[in-house]
């Protein structure tokens, strides 16, 4: 599993939590993981797929987290093997910008390259 969506998952329950305290109380509960909930979220997806294909909306994604917390009885299957691509804008600023530190800056003569407008309106899970 990608560590770049147990990140966007942590940092969205994180900044959840500040907000709402009921649901920093469901936060804190004993026995819940973000490893927990990335693979609970996961299983979920993978049981609405069509031949193991399936792409649900971040607000989707943040739903059954939420969920995952909120419900006591809701466990985390085990470790579910998927692709899952997560836009830039839900990593961290800190990793982001040292990602774009370590990379070689390219020569500042680049022919324009039209970036498809529907490319970070959805994760894709699989």
């Amino acid at each position: 599993m990608s560590t770049a969506f147990n990140e966007a998952i942590k940092n969205y329950l994180d900044q959840r939590a500040k907000e709402d305290s009921l649901f920093a109380e469901a936060y804190k509960k004993k026995g819940k993981t973000i490893e927990g909930c990335c693979n609970y979220i996961l299983s979920e997806v993978q049981k609405q797929s069509e031949h193991n294909i399936a792409a649900i909306t971040g607000d989707e994604v943040f739903s059954l987290a939420v969920h995952y917390y909120d419900e006591d009885n809701v466990k985390a299957d085990e470790e579910v093997n998927a692709r899952v691509v997560v836009p830039a804008e839900l990593i961290s600023k800190d990793k982001a910008s040292k990602s774009t530190k370590e990379k070689p800056k390219k020569p500042a003569k680049q022919k324009a390259v039209k970036k498809d407008p529907f490319e970070d309106r959805q994760l894709s899970l699989f």
